[in-house]
């Protein structure tokens, strides 16, 4: 007997009293924790509870049989309502039909009756791995959905970083230029006015020989500010050089 911990719950569903017992007693003297269901409708409840489980379910039983509980599962499955469900149908030694059926209609794997118990454990293990497989796998992808998410945003800072000016934060020259082509050429096909305002601080040298270049950077980035809260939506506003500053208004 494997000495792995089984690591998920088993939905029992059988409405056939005897079979159900046996099932119960020999997966819980196993150390599974086991939900009886006596029929499919139960079952279906249970599995919505659990979110992630095995089922071992008989193919024929009331109200809701082995095959409409498959088809209720994994449409469950589809919609994110439950994570994963790894789905065993039990069908009768002399009808291979209903197992080949089973397995066509989603199921992934079934056993016979009359079953040897140490065959129920190790299908039931077959399930566990499938379980720790599938928690990997979605662990891998919320990692790799975290690591895309972190390089788009990197990629958005440094695009960011790419067209504004440090200094003031108005966009740098290049970045102006190629928006003001774009601009241009919409003016043009609409005949639409285009006005071109040049900014040039007078004497900004004076100010950076007399009280300092930190003194040069504050009076920059005030004119910048100021020219900013002057701005209608559809303007643009660039630092073009030193001390130049350019604003297309449309």
């Amino acid at each position: 007997m494997s000495s792995d911990k089984p690591l998920r719950s088993v939905v029992v569903a059988e409405d056939d009293d005897l079979q159900r017992q046996l099932i119960v007693r020999h997966l819980r003297d196993a150390g599974f924790n086991v939900i009886a269901c006596e029929n499919g409708k139960v079952a279906l409840g249970a599995i919505q509870r659990l979110g992630a489980c095995t089922v071992l379910s008989d193919g024929c039983m009331p109200q809701l049989d082995g095959f409409g509980l498959l088809k209720a599962t994994r449409e469950m499955m589809d919609l994110g309502v439950v994570s994963y469900v790894h789905f065993i149908m039990l069908t009768a030694n002399d009808n291979r039909d209903s197992a080949v059926a089973a397995l066509e209609a989603g199921a992934d794997d079934y056993l016979t009756k009359p079953y040897h118990p140490q065959e129920l454990l190790a299908r039931l293990r077959v399930g566990d791995r499938f379980h720790r497989l599938h928690g990997e796998l979605s662990a891998r992808q919320i990692e790799v959905q975290r690591s895309s998410a972190e390089v788009a945003r990197m990629y958005n800072k440094l695009e960011q970083l790419s067209r504004t000016d440090a200094l003031t934060g108005l966009v740098n020259r290049r970045y102006f230029l190629e928006r003001a082509a774009d601009i241009w050429t919409l003016a043009r096909r609409h005949s639409r006015n285009l006005s071109c305002i040049m900014i040039d601080i007078d004497h900004f040298k004076s100010i950076n020989d007399t009280h300092g270049h930190a003194a040069g950077d504050f009076a920059l980035r005030r004119i910048a500010a100021v020219a900013r809260e002057q701005l209608r939506t559809t303007d643009l506003l660039g630092r073009f050089g030193g001390e130049e500053f350019c604003m297309l208004c449309p």
